[in-house]
């Protein structure tokens, strides 16, 4: 007889702001139990304008050219943005 010990997925650590610089979430391991698995992110936009707000997920090079208060020219097409152009 024998036991097999396999890692197991348990939780997600997310990090989410308003800075211009992306950071990584703490955390916290409980000792020799848990350990970190590979990470994983994801860049977004939100493009927001008198009548409607666009969200766009986008690699982190094309992520840092924006900052809060540009204004661009989004070409949209059902309901999903084709094109961003800065004024």
């Amino acid at each position: 007889t024998y036991t097999v010990q396999r890692w197991e997925y348990d939780r997600t650590a997310a990090s989410a702001g308003r800075d211009d610089a992306p950071y990584w979430p703490q955390v916290t391991l409980n000792g020799d139990t848990e350990r970190e698995s590979d990470r994983r992110e994801q860049y977004t936009v939100v493009f927001a304008g008198k009548d409607n707000s666009y969200t766009v997920n986008m690699p982190q090079a094309e992520w840092e050219k924006y900052r809060t208060g540009d204004n661009v020219v989004l070409t949209v097409s059902g309901g999903t943005v084709q094109q961003i152009r800065k004024k």
